[in-house]
């Protein structure tokens, strides 16, 4: 006869050494637009696409977008971020992680992360703020405009350029404490996108 398994829970099938799991993953295979919608779960996203201006993406895990974060919202509870093609905030784009943000590029954005903020290009007129370190070591490796909070280190290249208007770096920042602004960015930024 057959046998048929039923998950109590939304995700991918997966065979591992002739174990059924179900992963608690849900595969965007485009944009995060119109289309789709904002997208809430349970577990951790994967988008193929872009999270697009006025969009967002909610999930209790890590996130990752091979695109970029253009204007939108991307908030992982307890896990990860990673933006592979940048974040572009327009002024109003938001991205919070319990654990690690990381992207080729952070420009006019609000980021949060309980642990680390790795840029491997440049941070440029961004309200950061990290728990641990706020990082900018690869290519350019700079620091430019914006006010940039860390618990313990922020390291980079080089810190402000002669074109840039101030940079704000603090160090040994109390990340708890940073709730309330937290959720007051995030709150400005759904507004902003609606």
């Amino acid at each position: 006869g057959t046998i048929e398994y039923v998950s109590e829970i939304d995700g991918v099938l997966e065979d591992i050494r002739e174990t059924i799991q179900v992963r608690a993953l849900l595969p965007v295979r485009q944009d995060v637009d119109l289309t789709t919608g904002n997208i809430r779960f349970d577990g951790d996203v994967h988008i193929r696409g872009s999270v697009r201006d006025g969009f967002a993406v909610y999930a209790t895990g890590d996130i990752e977008v091979e695109g970029g974060l253009e204007g939108g919202v991307a908030v992982s509870v307890g896990g990860d971020v990673l933006v592979r093609a940048g974040i572009d905030g327009r002024g109003h784009g938001f991205v919070s992680a319990g654990k690690d943000v990381a992207s080729r590029c952070i420009e006019n954005a609000r980021v949060y992360a309980g642990g680390d903020v790795m840029s491997l290009e440049s941070i440029q007129h961004s309200e950061v703020t990290a728990g641990n370190s706020v990082l900018a070591l690869q290519g350019r490796g700079c620091i430019a405009g914006g006010s940039i909070r860390a618990g313990h280190l922020v390291h980079a290249k080089r810190l402000g350029t002669i074109r840039t208007p101030w940079t704000e770096i603090a160090v040994g920042i109390d990340f708890d404490r940073s709730r309330g602004i937290r959720e007051l960015d995030q709150r400005t930024a759904e507004l902003a996108s609606a």
